[in-house]
């Protein structure tokens, strides 16, 4: 019986070996290429036109998606191939034939180096996020990444450099009906202030690569690369994107230092149709709290623009100053500052509850309504918060959503959600309807990004492992 017993062990795991073997070898995702070379000569592999990062047998791609079969070249030869997932044990198999031998690679088709997170999801939502991650140090990879709310990952794009970022994936649905994608990458030159500068990257639907754009040269200034906080997409090369200009520069009590300059541009077609610069408005630099001039600092981002937004009724940009605590609202024609909510500037009667604390989310509902990601920390000392004397930095962040009287500067109903967790930095706010909200929770140790209803109970949730922070959450039902 014993001897049966271990006969039948060995035949199943003979027809076990057999069955895997058989299955990678016929894997469709296996791709041989034959170069008419010697294995010494150097020989490019690109996937989807991006290099690889080669690490002994191991490459691993920049970005790799499910929503279409990938492009695979070496030299001049080109194959495609169907992924079902991305995972971190998923791998595809690449021979290359040469003249003298044969190679054979790895193809991870999630980067090690990827971060861990986890979802929890008890009431089975459905969709997809869009979401940036990012350590704290500069040695921390990044990524951004669309994941369905169960935790699969069907897109992601790195950056070729582990001591740079990518920051802030966010899609548009142009007037057309074209879906398009940008994310930020920050580039090789960058300078490591407050922000980091580089160029949008901007995608089709099929997440392929169509434009990279940054601050276009005008009279007043020179071609500055974007900062990484916000991008408005109109059209196909039409763009409005923000930059940081500093400066040595006079400020307002006659003093000289480094001031950095906010710069607004919208461009089309590689023109620049409309170019706001901070510059010409000096009154901003006396109504800061974070970063002022003449402040000990490394340089002064006084105004420190985190957020921008459309209002559709006249087509005016609203702009998040997160150094001020205010919102503004720009003329899109004149470059005019039409009015300042919140902050030393306030120019609206507005009740207690309403005022904001460092946000960094700005936008507006279909009713019309201010939405603010309201992070109510300060970084100044209680005795330093003049006109917020009950601040603390132990609130939790909020939504704030501000009903405007904009022609008589008052603020007619103010509506609190909670959040229930501290978020110092970063966050946003995306009501799905009337009963739920996306949230980006930023800097927060509790959550990485989650579904809450009005209450603020949990629906849905994302934690990523330390240290990986996020910028802002996107949920779709839908990515068409």
């Amino acid at each position: 019986m014993k001897i049966k017993i271990i006969w039948g062990i060995i035949i199943s795991l003979l027809f076990f070996g057999v069955y895997v073997v058989g299955n990678h070898l016929n894997n469709p995702a296996d791709l041989t290429f034959r170069v008419p070379t010697l294995a010494s000569e150097k020989i490019q592999i690109l996937i989807e036109n991006e290099p690889v990062i080669k690490k002994g047998s191991l490459l691993y791609p920049i970005t790799l998606t499910t929503k279409h079969p990938i492009r695979v070249t070496v030299g001049d030869d080109t194959k495609k191939i169907s992924l079902d997932h991305l995972s971190k044990t998923n791998m595809i198999t690449l021979d290359i034939v040469f003249r003298d031998k044969r190679v054979h690679y790895l193809v991870q088709t999630l980067p090690a180096i990827f971060p861990d997170f986890k979802i929890t999801n008890p009431l089975n939502k459905k969709g997809y996020i869009l979401i940036s991650l990012h350590g704290l140090k500069a040695i921390d990879p990044a990524f951004s990444f669309i994941s369905d709310t169960d935790g699969n990952v069907l897109f992601y794009r790195g950056h070729n450099q582990n001591d740079q970022s990518i920051f802030h994936l966010k899609k548009f649905t142009l007037p057309d009906g074209k879906i398009r994608y940008a994310t930020h990458i920050q580039d090789e030159s960058g300078r490591p202030y407050y922000y980091m500068v580089g160029y949008h990257l901007i995608l089709d639907e099929n997440f392929h690569e169509i434009d990279r754009i940054k601050v276009l040269k005008t009279d007043k200034h020179e071609a500055l690369l974007a900062d990484e906080h916000d991008i408005i997409i109109l059209g196909d090369k039409h763009y409005i994107i923000t930059a940081q200009d500093p400066v040595q520069a006079t400020s307002p009590d006659g003093g000289s230092s480094p001031i950095t300059h906010t710069i607004i541009q919208e461009q089309q077609d590689g023109r620049v149709i409309w170019d706001w610069d901070s510059e010409d408005h000096p009154e901003l630099q006396s109504i800061c709290y974070e970063k002022c001039p003449n402040v000990p600092s490394y340089n002064a981002d006084y105004i420190h623009v985190n957020s921008i937004s459309l209002d559709p009724k006249d087509n005016n940009l609203l702009v998040s100053s997160a150094s001020g605590y205010y919102v503004m609202k720009l003329d899109r024609k004149t470059g005019d500052i039409l009015w300042i909510l919140g902050g030393k500037g306030n120019q609206f009667q507005m009740p207690t509850e309403a005022a904001f604390v460092r946000q960094h989310h700005v936008d507006l509902l279909p009713d019309g309504r201010l939405v603010i990601f309201d992070n109510q920390i300060p970084s100044l000392s209680q005795s330093e918060m003049k006109i917020y004397p009950n601040w603390s930095r132990d609130h939790t962040a909020r939504i704030l959503i501000l009903d405007l009287d904009e022609e008589n500067k008052r603020v007619k109903s103010v509506e609190i959600i909670p959040l229930n967790f501290k978020a110092p930095y970063m966050g946003s706010a995306q009501k799905l309807n009337d009963e739920s909200w996306f949230i980006g929770c930023g800097t927060s140790d509790e959550c990485t990004a989650r579904m809450i209803d009005r209450s603020g109970k949990i629906l849905w949730n994302m934690h990523a492992k330390q240290p990986y922070k996020m910028f802002r959450a996107y949920y779709y039902e839908t990515l068409n």
